[in-house]
């Protein structure tokens, strides 16, 4: 590039000037004598030179970014400029103090003047990460935020500036500062117009012109990096990527707002506003106008406008449509389920996204709703013709449309969700065809696309929140950068806050203990001084968050919630789904933030976590969660000031709930919910107390722990009508030998009698006697010797090796020939024992009553799903404290405590528990051996005691046991090993000698009222549980079924003959419960049931009932 100098002297004086060659990008630069002008200023005036005009503020100018408070700010350095200036919006926006001053003209150098009277004494910014200040005029500048003038400049002078490496330095009393220019260098073309005022010069004209420079257009299609294949298509479509130039058309669908049948014109006043910010309403208002958008209205409603800065200062003009949403019919127009989006992607190597210029704006309202978008500013009432942003419905009309247009070619090579529209394709060749054939609908409806926000023919894509690429769909990694970007703590509490969140996730990352060690080291009194190792452990920690199977991939069939909290310094937010997180936030505070009081800081919190994640939660209803009382009754509140404006502008539209989290409720809250999820979910699997309590010790602390685990678990109502009396927590009381290594010996047994489970009906139970560990194996009956050996071979082999002697009962498989050969081939001792004697093999019978309590309490309902449960039943097991060993099986085996899955809805406690190192395998033995010893002779000492003399008082509730000994199924579908023992919490109404009482019993109950002492059992806590149906029961006492429905029919073969089979549901069991019977065999017990039946056959009819 050349550049021509041309220096006017004097009137008379001429200028030379050399023509560039050609072709050659030039501009000229005049330079007139400056002192000259300076000289001719006037006292009253201040003075900016022409750099600060916005075309020509990205070329060789010193600009520069800073921050003012939180906010991003864009900084001049200007030595024209004889006074410094900021831009009274922003000042506005962030309440500095302000005072009034002797007014001041100001002329810059297109003549334009202008007049400032009001100041910012020492007004607090950043320059690049220094921190500085300076008393600034209150001028609406444009271009730039804040210029800094000779007034400023001379406080921090001497100033030296290197052009060859873009550095400036400057001096803040004794400290240097430099700081590197921000170079955005634009590219400069040839104008014949430049040309022009030379020649004109030439022929003795004065002419006094600054810079001249081309802005650059809006990017075009060759500009814009594309393959070279697309490049036709793009060019013929050329007119999608315009500006609109007039309103859209009316189409089949045209935004409509139906209302509640009871519904009245919503009018509501204008909120009030700046100076400053009604100039910028009323220019927004014109613009608008201009673009035939709204037009002035007469209508009854009216709703207030919503200003809002953007990023680069600029404002956002949005209505406050929420009383006109409320009296709105909602659409449910269904939403597309972005994971139902994404599966269709498969085998798809070539990609493009088209994003839609102000989508909401490039669909008509219905003529006949038009007046119900009215809207009122300080100086006028206006109303939308097309379709604005903020109205309940407007989503499901948007996506009614795409989908209305598109429908030929979704989920064929064209995925649309809004305005935002993916096309996709297995080669080159096919998407140049769909491409343009996507292009082609847009085209034909007149909807135009923001070229600068498209992607045409790229391999690896941004969509919806996930990355996608051939080799399938990845996750976003912005999802982790609140954590990755966590600044160092500099603070106990700032360190507290970290170890909080990650906390929160520990049983996520293994080995979170001993990470964070160093870390809770600092959190004691009097200890936090940061170090090399605390850094080190800081770093760890969040790379082990990060990699850790800690985020869960979002499910859009799944509710999304937002919980937030803000402090002094920062503020913070977790996206869940079903307790597991989803995305993090977190974020400091500036210095304005930090003055805004705890409302506003939980108000930002929110709009900022509703914001970021915005793709993830429009279409469907999401809840946030607050413990800011205030915050629950957002949607009623009047708007006051700008955040508000600025947050309700994002929730405009969307489907949201706020709940509230008492803040006195919050630690009783928390340790309700922390002991539900450690006892009644499938991780604690309704231990008992002992169990409970060594599980959350492990995570949590507070005081008096233990008696709250003692009460939670008394008074557990599945347990008390699921477990026998006296049930200890899950351990192997039976003292025996002790091994001398683990897997040295096994014990094996079958728990028999379960319902059929996706065809398995058996658990082969196979535990280690040293580290009690166990495997539960599941089989179908029949099954044989073989098949015996081949799982243990399959699933404990593999793992452990053989073992050297077996322990076992005298079931027939372990009594048949095969199964003694096989052992002496192999070496492996055989111990049998007498059939179910538990002092021979009390180990696996104890076992056996843990696994089916565990299954009892999870499946009691839903009998035939017990099979889905084993896994996490041996896990249980496996995790659950041994009082014999004095520590789980698994860390007896392995040495150290396993990942623990999640808790379930737990909030995060500031207590940090360390789960200890790694133990050395021999001494981990020596303990193990030393405890059993402990274990026997403990169970030697409470070998005779014996259960205590019962009584109860008139008024106590009680549960019933229907039958003292084996309790019968409820139907025939059910089975007797996972059916509830108890039913019911009945009242004592008298005692009937020593041992009997009365209970209050049904109506509808068979069996006399009288009870004896044995078959009832004590309720505990509240009886606020829902009430079991009693079941059917005769007059002697069992429990009797009764057919209530055929569901189905089938013939099967049996032997040489068919059978017929009825698909039978049971009376007060539900469907799932069902159960194949031979037709015979139902007809022989209940032939009223069956010629109820024949009777409805005749009419036409299928079922045993009339329900």
């Amino acid at each position: 590039m050349r550049k021509l100098h041309a220096i006017q002297l004097d009137d008379t004086s001429s200028v030379e000037v050399v023509q560039p060659e050609e072709d050659l990008p030039v501009y000229i630069e005049w330079v007139t004598d400056e002192k000259a002008l300076v000289e001719k200023e006037p006292d009253d005036q201040a003075v900016i030179t022409m750099c600060t005009d916005q075309q020509a503020q990205n070329f060789q100018t010193l600009k520069f970014k800073g921050e003012l408070g939180s906010t991003p700010i864009c900084v001049l350095i200007d030595t024209g400029s004889t006074h410094s200036f900021i831009n009274p919006a922003l000042v506005d926006s962030a309440k500095w103090p302000v005072s009034t001053t002797t007014p001041l003209n100001v002329r810059i150098t297109n003549g334009a003047a202008m007049t400032t009277s009001t100041v910012c004494q020492q007004l607090p910014f950043k320059l690049q990460n220094y921190d500085l200040s300076g008393t600034v005029r209150l001028l609406n500048i444009q271009g730039y935020d804040l210029i800094l003038g000779m007034d400023w400049l001379s406080r921090h002078g001497p100033m030296s500036i290197d052009w060859d490496s873009d550095k400036l330095n400057l001096h803040n009393q004794d400290q240097v500062i430099e700081l590197t220019v921000q170079q955005e260098v634009a590219e400069v073309k040839l104008c014949q117009a430049v040309w022009d005022p030379v020649k004109e010069h030439q022929k003795g004209h004065m002419l006094v012109v600054a810079h001249i420079y081309c802005i650059q257009p809006t990017k075009t299609i060759e500009e814009k990096s594309v393959c070279p294949q697309l490049e036709p298509v793009l060019q013929q479509f050329e007119g999608v990527f315009l500006e609109p130039s007039n309103l859209p058309p009316h189409r089949a669908i045209d935004h409509q707002i139906p209302l509640k049948p009871d519904a009245t014109p919503v009018s509501m006043r204008p909120y009030r506003y700046s100076y400053y910010q009604r100039l910028e309403i009323e220019k927004i208002v014109k613009e608008l106008l201009s673009s035939s958008f709204i037009r002035p209205s007469t209508s009854p409603y009216s709703s207030p406008v919503l200003l809002v800065k953007k990023k680069d200062n600029s404002w956002r003009l949005c209505i406050d449509y929420r009383q006109l949403n409320e009296a709105t019919i909602k659409n449910k127009y269904p939403i597309p389920i972005i994971d139902d989006l994404l599966d269709e992607l498969k085998g798809a190597r070539y990609f493009s996204k088209i994003d839609l210029r102000s989508g909401y704006h490039q669909i008509r309202m219905a003529d006949s709703d038009i007046f119900k978008t009215a809207f009122r500013t300080h100086n006028g009432h206006y109303e939308f013709v097309v379709m604005p942003f903020g109205l309940t419905n407007a989503p499901a009309t948007f996506q009614t449309l795409m989908n209305n247009l598109f429908k030929p070619y979704i989920r064929q090579f064209v995925l649309v969700f809004f305005d935002d529209i993916l096309i996709y394709s297995k080669t080159m060749s096919d998407h140049v065809v769909h491409v343009g054939k996507a292009l082609q609908v847009l085209a034909d409806n007149q909807l135009f696309a923001k070229l600068s926000k498209c992607e045409f023919g790229v391999s690896q894509i941004e969509y919806l929140g996930h990355i996608i690429s051939e080799e399938g769909v990845a996750t976003d990694p912005h999802k982790i950068d609140a954590m990755i970007n966590w600044p160092v703590p500099k603070t106990v509490k700032e360190l507290r806050g970290f170890l909080g969140l990650t906390g929160y996730y520990r049983k996520f990352v293994q080995n979170y203990g001993s990470i964070a060690k160093p870390l809770t080291e600092l959190t004691k009194k009097n200890a936090f001084k940061w170090n090399p190792k605390a850094q080190q452990s800081f770093d760890d920690l969040k790379r082990a968050m990060t990699e850790a199977p800690v985020l869960a991939l979002p499910d859009y069939a799944k509710q999304f919630v937002i919980e937030t909290d803000a402090s002094a310094l920062g503020m913070g937010a977790v996206l869940m789904q079903e307790n597991r997180p989803v995305a993090f936030l977190s974020k400091s505070l500036g210095l304005k933030n930090q003055a805004l009081s705890t409302y506003e800081k939980e108000l930002l919190a929110l709009f900022t976590a509703v914001k970021k994640w915005k793709h993830y939660l429009i279409g469907q209803p999401f809840i946030i969660r607050t413990d800011q009382i205030n915050l629950k009754h957002l949607l009623e509140q009047k708007v006051t000031n700008s955040l508000q404006q600025k947050g309700l502008c994002v929730l405009l539209g969307l489907d949201y709930a706020i709940e509230y989290k008492k803040g006195k409720e919050n630690k009783g809250d928390w340790r309700q919910k922390i002991l539900q999820s450690l006892h009644d979910t499938a991780i604690g699997g309704h231990s008992g107390i002992n169990v409970t309590y060594h599980k959350v010790k492990k995570l949590f602390f507070w005081p008096q722990l233990k008696q709250a685990v003692h009460d939670y678990v008394s008074t557990c109502h599945t347990c008390q009508i699921n477990k026998g009396e006296h049930v200890p927590y899950p351990g192997l009381l039976q003292p025996l030998p002790i091994p001398q290594s683990a897997w040295h010996s096994v014990g094996l047994d079958f728990i028999t009698g379960l319902p059929t489970s996706k065809g398995r009906n058996v658990i082969l139970v196979i535990i280690d006697r040293l580290t009690k560990y166990g495997h539960f194996l599941a089989l179908t009956h029949p099954y044989n010797a073989s098949d015996v050996a081949q799982i243990f071979l399959d699933n404990v082999y593999k793992l452990h090796g053989l073992p050297q002697n077996l322990a076992s009962d005298r079931d027939p498989i372990f009594t048949s020939q095969f199964w003694k050969e096989l052992m002496e081939k192999i070496g492996v001792q055989l111990n049998m024992s007498t059939a179910y004697h538990p002092q021979s093999d009390g180990q696996t019978e104890r076992l056996n009553q843990c696994v089916e309590q565990y299954l009892r309490c999870m499946v009691f309902d839903q009998q035939k799903k017990w099979l889905k449960w084993l896994p996490l039943a041996e896990y249980w097991y496996n995790t659950s404290f041994q009082q014999s060993i004095g520590m789980t099986p698994f860390q007896a085996l392995y040495g150290y405590q396993p990942t623990l899955l999640p808790l379930g809805d737990v909030i995060r406690s500031s207590n940090q528990v360390v789960n200890g190192m790694m133990r050395d395998r021999q001494q981990v033995l020596s303990q193990l051996k030393e405890n059993l010893v402990k274990a026997q002779a403990r169970m030697k000492k409470y070998a005779d005691l014996h259960r205590c003399e019962r009584h109860f008082a008139v008024g106590d509730w009680v549960y019933l046991r229907i039958h003292p000994y084996k309790q019968q199924s409820l139907t025939g579908g059910g089975s007797a090993k996972l059916n509830s023992k108890y039913f019911d919490p009945f009242e004592i109404v008298e005692k009937i000698g020593s041992v009997a009482y009365k209970i209050n019993l049904p109506d509808t109950a068979q069996i006399h009222p009288v009870i004896h002492v044995s078959q009832l059992k004590k309720q505990l806590g509240r009886r606020d549980k829902p009430s079991f149906t009693l079941p059917w029961v005769g007059t002697s006492g069992t429990l009797r079924v009764a057919p209530e429905l055929i569901l189905d029919r089938r013939l099967i073969r049996r032997g040489m003959e068919g059978v017929v089979q009825l698909k039978i549901k049971w009376v007060n069991l539900s469907e799932e419960n069902a159960t194949w019977e031979d037709y015979e065999l139902i007809k022989e017990k209940y032939p009223d049931f069956i010629l109820e039946v024949e009777n409805r056959l005749m009419d036409g009819g299928m079922s045993g009932s009339d329900n």
